[in-house]
């Protein structure tokens, strides 16, 4: 049975998204400032829609235990007067973010086989699966878009 809307997912799962997220940002970015990957959490309206925006002091949390678990390291650098930290993941991080891509991924792939055997008896029961098909066409010009750069 689905979660309703109106409930919050358990606390677990919301801090595990957001340090799988926050991990990928700074692997994206390979250096950034704790505000920096605050604003692009933000722009992440799915992950918002789901768990809620998230408070900086929950961001710090997941960072220093990502520092603590030796997936980021944190630099100190002075600007203007002002100390600034900046986080980078270590070779552990990128291997640990890997991992939970190939998992990831290992789910899509079963999921989306299962899913596109379903179309056809879903249709066949009347059942709406525009939203289903058009969620595919974007993996499937996300994919194509990133082929195209290799």
């Amino acid at each position: 049975m689905p979660r309703k809307k109106n409930n919050p997912p358990p606390r677990r799962a919301y801090r595990s998204a957001l340090r799988v997220h926050i991990l990928g940002i700074i692997i994206i970015n390979k250096r950034i400032h704790g505000y920096g990957i605050y604003k692009e959490i933000l722009k992440n309206r799915r992950l918002i829609e789901k768990f809620g925006r998230p408070s900086i002091g929950t961001i710090y949390r997941i960072l220093n235990s990502l520092v603590e678990e030796g997936l980021v390291v944190k630099n100190e650098e002075r600007s203007g007067g002002r100390t600034l930290y900046y986080y980078s993941a270590t070779r552990k991080g990128y291997e640990e973010f890997a991992g939970i891509c190939e998992a990831f991924l290992d789910k899509i792939v079963s999921g989306t086989r299962m899913i596109l055997h379903a179309i056809p008896s879903l249709q066949e029961a009347g059942i709406n699966t525009q939203g289903i098909v058009e969620r595919l066409k974007e993996i499937h010009r996300m994919i194509q878009e990133y082929l195209i750069k290799e």
